[in-house]
């Protein structure tokens, strides 16, 4: 079955598939780990759950939780605008630095993020301003946003003297869209809770509020005309028809939305008719999040405002994603947008999921709940935030009148929609911990990233330095982890550590002992992506060289040229390099070496004068 209507066609063979459970007794394959990570063809669909569980340690892992910061850190600028109104000026400078310091973390950790966060940072500043204000200080904003990128260089700038994009060379055009029913599988969900929270909140009435501080924020033109078109669509003939009459001196901003909806039909239109499905479905959802994030009237708070930020710039990377993409070494094959997907997606399941979790309880107390007023609990407490003048304020109404066949509708189809969402919680994860830890497993619970080395054994096979492949070998992991923890208790500084020259050991551990300790080692993974090949190639023929030549003289002079100050041998060091480890065995005999620590499997051994040591 095939059909051009997103979704049907997975829609129908899931039907099918389970029919054939139900009625034939059929077994469910096996569930496919990957296979959520792999959705749309030739790209990473990876989302943060996935992400941790699969815990390989990238750039887009270590940027959640410093991203989850920086909304923390917006949120606070937009909420400041909202209670105070302005920003004093020792606040403003302090949130400037953070924001700076934040950017310049996050472009180190993961450059990917740079574009976001530096427009997010500046976007945000100007929406804080309006909502809080009316009116944006255009020439503050000028200021600020210089001193925002230029404060995060000066911070960083170490890093951004020396660093060379060498995988980026530029800006390509996308040669297919992708089809809008394989996106939805990944955004479907959110962007159903999502896009039911804009249809309702793009409706609610413009009447204004009073501020923390006393002052009446009126509803501005564009979002009266917004609140009246929306919500009187099945009248909009009259609605039209009475605005010609009424409206005599319409501002900018209520000529903008009047003109915005016509356009926005059109372009989607238009995206649909050109095959650029996603970017049609986006669109209007798009102008609807933009336009929310203009309102100043009483159906507007700074939760609101700030979720309409984070929903309208995760659907711009998403409709960008459509058209362009950023070019690096995968540039030219059937993976050319690999990187493109992969990065941006893990940005706005950041965004898209803090602002589903800000909209979601709004949108279901008051449209699912269906409750006629604010109750007495929430009126106390907009009293306590607002002051007397919100008592005073007529109550307001949560819906437009929602039936009870849309809202038990809506709520089916959340339903139907969040099941299949969480299946990778309780699949996925057995999945995975059963891939990676077939047997013996740690405790449950444990938060020690260590644990799994306590009775683990990896199975690994290889090649000699000769080429000539060798048998495989069984690695007693807590061996590793023993000599991890004693690195870890009495080695400080950042000394060099060698470990195996052998490159395909990678998610196996032959960094284990400078990944897992901090320690510098000679060559990091990934770096055949971030620096140019003979640079790499140099080093990874003087770390194959360290290993291999049987001159002691030699290996000396390597030693002190890469300022190594621990030479690490373990299990995959003896059976990948026998005769390298002999010769390090003799000179620490000859006393060119310490033997700072051994045990059955693993020793250490340290370079006099490269490291500083504390005595266990």
């Amino acid at each position: 079955f095939q059909s051009a209507l997103p979704g049907l066609e997975t829609l129908v063979h899931a039907f099918s598939g389970l029919r054939m459970i139900l009625a034939n007794g059929q077994p469910l394959p096996a569930y496919d780990f990957w296979g959520p990570s792999r959705v749309i063809p030739a790209t990473i669909n990876e989302f943060p759950y996935w992400s941790f569980l699969f815990a390989d340690l990238h750039p887009h892992l270590i940027g959640m939780p410093l991203t989850a910061l920086f909304l923390a850190l917006l949120l606070v600028l937009v909420r400041e605008y909202a209670v105070v109104g302005r920003l004093a000026l020792r606040r403003g400078l302090s949130l400037l630095l953070f924001f700076s310091l934040l950017l310049g973390t996050l472009t180190s950790v993961n450059f990917w993020e740079a574009p976001t966060y530096l427009g997010l940072g500046v976007f945000g500043f100007v929406v804080a301003q309006y909502f809080g204000r009316g009116r944006v200080n255009w020439v503050l904003t000028v200021l600020a946003a210089i001193g925002y990128g230029a404060l995060t260089y000066l911070l960083y700038y170490p890093f951004f003297a020396n660093y060379v994009g060498v995988g980026a060379s530029g800006v390509g055009l996308v040669r297919t869209p992708d089809e809008p029913g394989t996106w939805l599988l990944i955004w479907g969900f959110l962007g159903f809770v999502i896009v039911s929270w804009l249809f309702f909140a793009v409706q609610q009435p413009a009447r204004a509020r009073t501020t923390a501080l006393g002052r009446v924020a009126r509803p501005t033109g564009m979002e009266r005309w917004l609140s009246l078109a929306v919500g009187k669509f099945n009248r909009l003939p009259r609605f039209l028809y009475l605005h010609r009459l009424l409206v005599q001196q319409p501002s900018l901003g209520y000529l903008f939305a009047i003109v915005l909806w016509p356009l926005l039909i059109l372009v989607a239109l238009l995206a649909w008719w050109l095959g650029y499905g996603v970017i049609a479905l986006c669109v209007a959802p798009l102008g609807a999040a933009f336009l929310l994030m203009w309102r100043r009237g009483r159906a507007s708070d700074a939760g609101t405002v700030f979720a309409a930020l984070l929903i309208s710039t995760g659907l711009a990377i998403l409709a960008g994603t459509q058209i362009i993409f950023l070019k690096d070494f995968l540039a030219g094959g059937d993976w050319y947008r690999m990187n493109t997907l992969f990065k941006f997606f893990s940005q706005v399941w950041m965004l898209w999921g803090v602002a589903a979790a800000i909209v979601l309880p709004r949108f279901w107390r008051s449209v699912v709940v269906h409750a006629d007023e604010v109750s007495h609990q929430e009126i106390v407490q907009e009293e306590a935030l607002h002051g007397d003048a919100a008592a005073h304020a007529p109550p307001r109404t949560r819906t437009r009148g929602v039936s009870w066949p849309l809202r038990l509708g809506w709520t089916a189809i959340f339903v139907l929609l969040l099941i299949p969402s969480l299946a990778f919680l309780v699949l996925g994860t057995e999945d995975r911990v059963e891939d990676r830890f077939p047997g013996w497993r740690p405790a449950f619970g444990t938060l020690n990233g260590l644990d799994y080395m306590n009775q683990g054994v990896y199975t690994w096979s290889g090649r000699d330095q000769f080429g000539d492949e060798l048998p495989p070998i069984e690695i007693q992991l807590m061996y590793d982890r023993e000599a991890i923890d004693w690195l870890l208790a009495n080695i400080h500084g950042n000394a060099v550590i060698v470990e195996s020259s052998e490159t395909d050991y990678y998610r196996a551990g032959s960094s284990r002992a400078a990944s897992m300790t901090g320690l510098s080692s000679l060559r990091g993974f990934h770096e055949g992506e971030q620096r140019y090949g003979d640079v790499v190639g140099e080093r990874n023929g003087l770390q194959v060289e360290f290993w291999n030549t049987p001159d002691p003289v030699r290996t000396m002079q390597l030693i002190h040229d890469l300022h190594v100050g621990l030479i690490y041998v373990g299990q995959i060091e003896e059976y990948l390099h026998p005769e390298g480890v002999q010769k390090i065995q003799r000179m620490a005999a000859d006393g060119e070496l310490s033997l700072l620590y051994q045990n059955d499997r693993v020793s250490i051994y340290g370079v006099p004068g490269e490291l500083a040591q504390v005595a266990p």
